[in-house]
Formats: C-alpha cells, sequence, structure tokens
C-alpha cells in the first residue's frame, strides 16, 4: 500500500505540476473557518491538466484515475456510503458547527465545506474552475479528516487518543474517498465562486474503524471515574419518586431522556452516565457493539419533543436532570443518587439496554 501511495504522489507530480493548493490547518479538537483561494490562469498555464489531451487522449486527470484503478488495490480505495435521507426524513438532531465542519449528532452526519474562486480575467477559465473545485475538494476533505480525528470518545478522551498512527493514516486514507456535492455560481469580474461539501456518516462501517476494537461492550462491568462535587437537591416529592421507582420495577419506561441544557455540556460518540460516586450507570458496558455502531450509543437532541427523540425513547420515557458535565471534553453526565437508580432499575431489563432508548439533550 506504501508503495502504492508513492507511486499515486508521483504520478500526481509529473502530471499536475502547476496546481496550487492551499490547505487550511486544523487543530487536533476543531477546525477554523477556510478563506477562499484566487485560482487563475498563471496556476494552470503551463499544464492543462485538467483539458483533454491531443487526438482525443485522456486528460491527465482522466489518466491519474486510470492510473488509480489499475494499481492501487480496491480496499485501498474504499470509501464509506453515505444513506440518502429522504426527502420527509425528520431525523435531524443537535446540529453544531464552526462553518468549516458541521456535525448533526442525532443522524450521525459530518460535513466539511472547501471553498475556492476561480479568476476569470485568464485565457482558460474553464481550467481556472477546475483547479480551484480540485482546490476546494482537497480542502474539504483536509477538514473532514482532521474533524473526524478530533471527535471525543467520551468525556475524558479524543478519539484520536486511541488510534496507532497505522490506524489514522489508514483512516485518513478512507475518508480521502468520501463521497463529494460540487456547486458553482458566477462571482464578480467574471470569477466564478466554488464550494465542495465531503460528507460521511459517523454510523455503520466507518463507525467500526473508529470505535476501538478494546472498548468493553456489554461486559456488564462500570466504569469508575473521579465524580466532581455536587451541589445538594431541592427537597424532593418522595410521592412522585416511589412512584417513578415503581414505573422503573415494572419496566414502564421505555427509554431515557437527560436534560444537560444550561451546562456547557458536549457531544462524544460514546458519553457515559455516571451517580454521584462516580460510577457509571449507563455506557458501552450495557450496549452491544453491533447496536451502537448502528444508530450510536445516544442521540443527541436540543428538544425532548424533537420526533428522533421519541422514535428513540419510545412513549414513555424516564426523564431525568444531569447534575453536572465533567471530563476534559465535557461529556461525561452525573444524574442525583435517586435518578441514577432509576436508570439502573430501567437498564436491568437486557431487552431494554441493548436497544440503546438514551437521548441527551445540549444547547
Amino acid at each position: 500500500m506504501a508503495y502504492n501511495i508513492l507511486m499515486l504522489q508521483l504520478v500526481l507530480v509529473l502530471l499536475l505540476p502547476c496546481a496550487v493548493l492551499a490547505q487550511t490547518s486544523a487543530s487536533t479538537g476543531s477546525t477554523t473557518g477556510s478563506v477562499p483561494v484566487v485560482i487563475g490562469e498563471e496556476e494552470g498555464a503551463a499544464g492543462g491538466a485538467e483539458t483533454a489531451g491531443p487526438s482525443g487522449q485522456p486528460s491527465a486527470l482522466d489518466q491519474v484515475e486510470n492510473w488509480i484503478n489499475e494499481n492501487v488495490p480496491p480496499e485501498d480505495r474504499e470509501s464509506f456510503p453515505v444513506p440518502e435521507a429522504s426527502a420527509e426524513s425528520t431525523d435531524v438532531g443537535l446540529t453544531l458547527g464552526d462553518g468549516s465542519v458541521t456535525v448533526d449528532w442525532g443522524t450521525g452526519m459530518l460535513s466539511a465545506l472547501g471553498t475556492a474562486v476561480a479568476s476569470g480575467e485568464g485565457y482558460n477559465p474553464a481550467r481556472a474552475e477546475a483547479m480551484a473545485m480540485r482546490h476546494a475538494t482537497l480542502q474539504a476533505r483536509k477538514f473532514l479528516q482532521d474533524a473526524v480525528l478530533g471527535l471525543a470518545l467520551n468525556g475524558r478522551e479524543l478519539l484520536v487518543d486511541n488510534l496507532t498512527p497505522a490506524q489514522q493514516t489508514q483512516l485518513r486514507g478512507k475518508l480521502q474517498n468520501s463521497p463529494i456535492e460540487r456547486a458553482s455560481e458566477p462571482g464578480d469580474n467574471g470569477d466564478v465562486l466554488v464550494s465542495v461539501v465531503a460528507r460521511v456518516r459517523l454510523r455503520g462501517e466507518l463507525a467500526d474503524a473508529l470505535v476501538p476494537r478494546s472498548i468493553p461492550f456489554q461486559s456488564r462491568i462500570p466504569t469508575k471515574v473521579e465524580a466532581p462535587i455536587l451541589e445538594p437537591l431541592a427537597e424532593q416529592d418522595m410521592d412522585a419518586v416511589e412512584y417513578k421507582r415503581s414505573m422503573a420495577e415494572l419496566g414502564a419506561f421505555t427509554g431515557v431522556i437527560v436534560d444537560a441544557r444550561g451546562m456547557e455540556g458536549a457531544p462524544a460518540l460514546l458519553p457515559e452516565l455516571f451517580d454521584p460516586e462516580g460510577v457509571a450507570v449507563y455506557g458501552p458496558f450495557m450496549a452491544s457493539r453491533s447496536m451502537v455502531l448502528e444508530q450510536g450509543l445516544v442521540t443527541y437532541a436540543d428538544s425532548p419533543d424533537a420526533p428522533l427523540v421519541r422514535r428513540r425513547c419510545g412513549g414513555t420515557p424516564l426523564e431525568v436532570r444531569a447534575q453536572a458535565v465533567a471530563g476534559p471534553q465535557r461529556a461525561d453526565l452525573f444524574l442525583s443518587a435517586t435518578d441514577a437508580e432509576l436508570v439502573r432499575l430501567l437498564f436491568e431489563s437486557e431487552e431494554i439496554s441493548t436497544t440503546c432508548p438514551v437521548a441527551v439533550l445540549l444547547d
């Protein structure tokens, strides 16, 4: 594979010597906004990489793609399919972004935007637009790679902390072939504004590559962490507490909604719920790996009335309030002793726990 990558780089150097690719740097945990790059005739006058070759020969780009198809094994060119959402789909959850990268934590869809400007002043505007489109594509995929590696695994760790350098390289290679959507529109002075959106879904095959194999799913052995000091609760209505306890013991609750709004919490791939002593009451140890890969350990939303939440948690969910969020990634959620006991009672049913019927509300 390393030989193939080296040869691909050599082909690109030989065939595309005039491409000017300005990439915006991104930190491990976040990406910054992009500034459109102006690509004009100066960048493309010598090579003609995007135009057709002489006498009907393939263009340089076609030659590169042909070389990849002939020399790079399919498994090294593999891309992750992005299921098309139904036009009537309401499965939209908590969506966070910075302009360059957007993550829908309800559906698991991650999108990255790359932009460039093709100058209209040269004698070959079509070539300038093609070069701008290539730059925007590379930029979008670079943002996508950095965003995925910068995701929080849980409240204490980033995803990148659990991947070896070889695994990171392999993941970047797969993300390099992510599906893209291209668009262009006229600008001032004959310029063309080019944008490319690269997308992946943090579910299924990609999730299998992201979630470490070392995580003990369905072990029933709870995680233990250092707990923060929680504020004392106001006096509770004991009749209401006993009623909820009876509901939990009877298996009447269909899921759990944890309200952590207003606490500056953040989403993660594998968040956990803890009691006041720092003992987990819900997390990967309660769920099957296959179910987590399919739909996520929890879903995130900003309202308990979101259709996504109701479908996930059923018609009679247990609604609790987080008492604190903790961890460097702000994704560990701590519950009161009473609510933690109710969650434990609910998940004594293996049938319930394996379906991951948990939603976390953030803002």
